[in-house]
């Protein structure tokens, strides 16, 4: 059976981002942080914790979302209580595959320089592109984080729009240098390729205020409790797991771990 957990609201998060101005090194060192991309857009929160409770006490986890269409990233955060917990995950886990996605786990980075502006807005694509010409197209300049074409909410057809994100800057930049003002093959109409300036800061954000809540909670407590921490915040439960019907929550354990942890001796 799962264990309870329950859910953060996101604006907790906000209220103590100066936190991570007292990081100490050991806490920048830890490794049980992980960012796991490339899932199936119908993912949930309570799928990815299914996925990687064998390996150990879950700490947090959170697929990220924009906060106004609940629209999923394709991205994830998910937070160990212990390493070699996260360690065995990232070695069993990645490159796994979900539906028709393989997941791609890696350590969860501090923001620096080199992975800011690292997000792309396209438009003017042609509308018979799917997910597959997306990716092709600009694979080309970089490892791909997250590549979203954006379709019709009703029709499902494509709005000719797509967001990609590379792992670093400099691959963002050559795929603009490379393909805006481009023309695709059999088109007439040149696409564009800028920035997303917006989706850009709006991560992180996530990502400070992620990092900065999970210390301030270690601080305070030591380990994750049950206090509600929104009044705007409504848990439900069932079969032992909280889940909110506000997509924009974090999911805490309130138990202790007491099953075997995988990967370890």
């Amino acid at each position: 059976m799962l264990p309870e957990m329950e859910f953060l609201d996101e604006t907790h998060y906000d209220s103590h981002q100066n936190a991570t101005n007292g990081m100490n090194e050991e806490s920048k060192s830890e490794e049980r942080h992980l960012i796991v991309n490339y899932l199936p857009q119908n993912f949930t929160d309570k799928q990815l914790y299914q996925l990687f409770s064998p390996f150990g006490p879950v700490e947090s986890l959170k697929i990220m979302r924009d906060q106004r269409t609940g629209y999923s990233f394709g991205f994830a955060f998910v937070n160990f209580l212990y390493e070699n917990d996260a360690k065995a995950a990232r070695h069993a886990l990645n490159r796994y595959q979900i539906e028709h996605k393989r997941i791609k786990i890696s350590l969860a980075r501090p923001c620096s320089d080199d992975i800011k502006d690292t997000n792309l807005f396209i438009s003017g694509l042609p509308l018979t592109f799917d997910d597959d010409d997306l990716f092709g197209m600009f694979s080309a300049y970089g490892e791909i984080l997250q590549c979203h074409l954006l379709r019709d909410k009703f029709t499902k057809l494509s709005r000719g729009l797509a967001f990609v994100r590379y792992d670093k800057r400099d691959e963002a930049f050559a795929a603009i240098r490379g393909l805006n003002q481009s023309v695709p093959p059999g088109e007439t109409t040149p696409i564009r390729v800028r920035l997303a300036q917006d989706h850009g800061k709006q991560k992180a954000a996530y990502i400070a205020g992620f990092r900065a809540a999970l210390i301030q909670r270690k601080t305070k407590h030591g380990v994750p409790n049950v206090e509600a921490h929104s009044s705007r915040s409504r848990t439900l439960h069932e079969n032992g797991y909280g889940y909110s019907q506000d997509d924009e929550h974090v999911m805490y354990p309130t138990s202790h771990w007491h099953g075997p942890r995988l990967g370890t001796a």
